[in-house]
């Protein structure tokens, strides 16, 4: 069964504390409700090479499936 990024990079988007996984859990937040979790694409910049990989792939999949709230996807774990 095929998974979302969203669920195959779960523990990184929950638990990750270094300052790019910080970053993703913020872009992820501004996903879930944009109104309230803000989101700068000033720091894209200072990703490392893996976790840009793991941006884009969270951005391509949110983008192909319409938006809406990526935490629905966890919800189907």
């Amino acid at each position: 069964m095929y998974e979302s990024p969203f669920q195959t990079q779960a523990d990184l988007l929950i638990n990750g504390w270094n300052a790019s996984a910080r970053y993703l859990q913020s872009f992820f937040l501004s996903m879930h409700n944009g109104d309230k979790y803000k989101f700068s694409a000033d720091e894209l910049s200072s990703l490392t090479e893996d976790h840009f990989s793991i941006f884009i792939e969270l951005a391509e999949y949110f983008r192909s499936e319409g938006g809406g709230s990526p935490s629905e996807t966890f919800a189907q774990r």
